[in-house]
């Protein structure tokens, strides 16, 4: 499969991911009360955090296995005895240490679900970052629609079936959500595992836990910057939620949360183009990098202006389904400010991958995330002050545009090459939707 096909299915599982995310959001705010859904939002946001942490230690599985592919049994094996061991370590830690702290010091239910739910999370990045390596889009992408496919289904099968008592209905949700990722984490080890047999030589056995001093240092030196990269890519997406949860209180934030959520369904449809572009740009030489780099940022571009259009225009009629006397409508706004920003959050993503998966410099990747959070922060303090929820949305926005804008300036002197074309468009980027569109009406002509 070429990488347009690659990419127009992609998008299509990406959107059906989205479409999952919204109605999980609605189910869920019509079944729990507001402030029980800011708790379960924030168990998410928790483990999201914790999940980008540990994914920078998987990542040097997904960097090394395309730039020595002839290796990549004797990388899974390394990945296979860090990962599982790791597994096996914090559930041992976590067990006890939540026990004691929920019965004892009271620690509130968002972060114990958080900590028995990271080792699910370290082995469902590990599955999905093979298979991205592996370049098994197909099943990348039917990995990561599963958790939000199961949810759903467990969700509305149990509550339509029989409806919990009001205060059982928190922990029955953080029952089903951490059921929901085990369900995930299956699918994508077992895809991931198969992918591997086949580029394992005979007498190889990708199963196997074998140490390697190579990939230790790499999961170790790159892991580490990476992981650190990663929690401050995260802290870029979250600071304002923080900052309104911190500021505006449990109920603000969780109608602000509604508004970041939905407005991420642009992120993950954007994730489409970086999926399939991962590979190759990790793969591929110095030349062939910045090409597929300035094209996949003009692709982005493109695919998430049109895909927020569409979103602005529909999105809003939306929200009073999530009920409770349309609490939720006060998202709409902050919700619309969003969308611009995501949309160049969106095309720095891919330059982000260029400097940490084709360059290998996740330090790069940290200055630049880290500069975004600081606008990001600076402009919240100002704005949230005297627009609340609005001027969190608009310091978001503020703060992504600004920071493509130096990403930018950043690829052009490293690269050696003009920085407008990650954003200029020029008539050959138009070519692969001009296409699609004449085979659909082509199809439809009698």
């Amino acid at each position: 499969m070429n990488d347009r096909k690659t990419t127009f299915f992609s998008f299509i599982y990406r959107g059906l991911s989205s479409v999952l995310g919204f109605l999980n959001a609605i189910v869920v705010r019509r079944f729990l009360t507001v402030e029980d859904v800011g708790q379960l939002q924030y168990s998410q946001v928790l483990l999201n955090g914790g999940q980008n942490f540990l994914a920078g230690y998987t990542n040097w599985y997904g960097y090394a296995i395309p730039k020595r592919p002839t290796e990549t049994t004797r990388i899974a094996q390394m990945g296979n005895l860090v990962v599982f061991g790791a597994c096996l370590l914090l559930w041992a830690i976590a067990l006890p240490v939540t026990l004691i702290l929920v019965h004892r010091a009271g620690l509130p239910a968002a972060w114990a679900w958080t900590m028995l739910s990271l080792p699910l999370a370290l082995l469902f990045n590990y599955g999905t970052r093979v298979l991205n390596a592996l370049h098994d889009i197909r099943w990348l992408n039917r990995a990561n629609i599963a958790q939000p496919l199961s949810f759903l289904v467990f969700y509305l099968s149990l509550f339509l079936i029989h409806s919990p008592k009001l205060e059982q209905r928190l922990t029955i949700s953080y029952i089903l959500w951490t059921s929901s990722w085990i369900l995930a984490v299956l699918i994508a080890l077992v895809a991931a595992y198969r992918r591997l047999n086949t580029r394992a030589r005979k007498g190889e056995n990708v199963l196997r836990w074998r140490f390697s001093a190579v990939d230790w240092r790499g999961t170790f030196a790159y892991g580490s910057w990476s992981s650190v990269s990663n929690v401050v890519h995260y802290l870029n997406y979250r600071v304002d939620y923080f900052y309104v949860a911190a500021v505006l209180g449990p109920r603000t934030m969780s109608i602000y949360g509604t508004a970041v959520a939905v407005a991420e369904v642009l992120n993950t449809l954007s994730q489409s183009i970086v999926s399939v572009v991962f590979a190759r740009m990790t793969g591929a030489n110095r030349e062939d990098a910045i090409v597929v780099t300035t094209m996949a940022s003009r692709q982005t571009i493109i695919t998430s202006t049109l895909a927020a259009t569409g979103m602005a225009i529909v999105f809003p009629f939306l929200f009073p389904l999530f009920g409770h006397h349309d609490v939720y409508l006060e998202a709409v706004v902050p919700f619309l400010i969003l969308l611009p920003g995501l949309i160049f959050k969106a095309a720095s993503n891919i330059l982000l991958q260029y400097a940490t998966n084709s360059l290998g410099q996740p330090k790069t990747a940290i200055w630049m995330n880290g500069l975004a959070v600081l606008l990001n922060l600076a402009v919240c303090v100002v704005l949230v002050q005297h627009f609340g929820m609005r001027g969190a949305a608009a310091a978001s926005t503020i703060a992504y545009i600004l920071g493509f804008a130096i990403y930018c300036v950043w690829f052009g002197r490293v690269s050696k090459s003009p920085a407008r074309a990650l954003w200029l468009l020029r008539r050959s980027d138009f070519v692969p939707y001009f296409d699609i569109m004449r085979r659909i009406l082509h199809r439809r002509r009698p």
